[in-house]
């Protein structure tokens, strides 16, 4: 019987310690979520990139970090041109969006090609935008978000927009993507 108790004991131990890892860890990554909400503004603060529309610049199993419209502004293709201003090794910033505002539907990451106004072509010769919006374009692909599926005839509207794309993670997605 004398040696029960000691077995218990260090069982307690062991399980206090257990406990006690996990505590830390859990505080540690709450202490990083927190840190990576505040600086970005927005919920998730990170996205993971699946698809070819943005190869080379981002690849499949990218994670990226996002940042809101309220903490940054959008750099369209066509002003950064200008000013020499590049992201992901391509004139202009990369937008997540929602397409047509549903929620429900798997986010888009594509770049910000340029703005148009409400009543504006949407390309050249193309129809009217039916309101002030971001023409989107995948750096992979040929066509404008808006003469295809992805956002038919429907500029990009700023409160669609999950985040403006910070930094990438190579591979790291994947196992967001797996979780």
């Amino acid at each position: 019987m004398s040696g029960l108790p000691g077995r218990t004991s260090r069982f307690s131990g062991k399980a206090r310690g257990l406990l006690r890892d996990l505590a830390f860890t859990m505080a540690i990554v709450l202490l990083l979520t927190g840190t990576l909400y505040v600086y970005a503004g927005v919920w998730p603060p990170l996205v993971s990139v699946d698809g070819t529309s943005m190869y080379p610049n981002l690849k499949s199993g990218d994670l990226v970090v996002l940042r809101g419209l309220d903490r940054v502004n959008v750099n369209t293709k066509d002003i950064a041109i200008g000013e020499g201003y590049k992201k992901f090794n391509g004139y202009g910033d990369i937008i997540v969006y929602d397409p047509m505002g549903d929620r429900s539907k798997i986010p888009v990451i594509h770049r910000a090609a340029y703005w148009v106004e409400e009543g504006q072509p949407m390309w050249p010769n193309g129809p009217p935008a039916p309101w002030s919006g971001y023409i989107t374009l995948g750096d992979n692909n040929y066509f404008y978000d808006q003469s295809s599926s992805v956002s038919p005839d429907a500029p990009v509207k700023p409160e669609w927009v999950l985040g403006v794309s910070q930094l990438k993670i190579p591979y790291l997605g994947m196992l967001r993507t797996l979780i």
